[in-house]
């Protein structure tokens, strides 16, 4: 009868089932997880769990439900003020976008992820995002612009040590 504890281990399984590899056992615990929330009116959980079906739908190329998820994400994000979030929910929609061949929507998520990154001063975010724009702007035949964006992500992330 303890909701909030059966919710708190739903959690942690969701999140060790991740940790292990194991997105799609983790996929049915985050979509129970996403309903609980949803009953209980918890936004900034049902929020968090939002962000975790994104990333697995992206992982798993299951491109229709990331946009489905991120779009919804961005906006609860946006709503409850959390950039971060709603920075990185838009770069789900943006790789969701990418998923699908739809260049130039993925072009707008991750541009719009990016001024929120860059808002917040979330420096390692906004390098990640500009990597991901590059190859919508390649693939979207705008070969210069893409160089562009790589040279700048190339700068920030050799200013921030990050080799990877």
């Amino acid at each position: 009868g303890d909701s909030a504890r059966v919710l708190d281990l739903q959690e942690r399984l969701g999140a060790a089932l991740r940790a292990e590899g194991k997105d799609t056992e983790a996929l049915g615990v985050y979509n129970d997880l996403l309903a609980n929330y949803e009953d209980a009116d918890d936004r900034p959980k049902t929020l968090n769990t939002l962000k975790n079906l994104s990333q697995i739908m992206v992982a798993q190329e299951n491109s229709q439900a990331a946009v489905l998820h991120a779009r919804r994400g961005a906006k609860m994000a946006e709503e409850l003020g959390d950039e971060n979030a709603h920075a990185e929910m838009l770069r789900y929609l943006g790789d969701a976008h990418q998923q699908l061949g739809e260049s130039t929507n993925a072009i707008l998520a991750y541009s719009h992820g990016l001024d929120v990154a860059k808002s917040r001063g979330n420096r390692d975010l906004e390098g990640e995002i500009m990597m991901q724009l590059g190859f919508a702007q390649l693939d979207d035949d705008d070969t210069e612009t893409a160089i562009k964006t790589w040279d700048s992500a190339l700068e920030l992330c050799s200013q921030l040590n990050k080799r990877d």
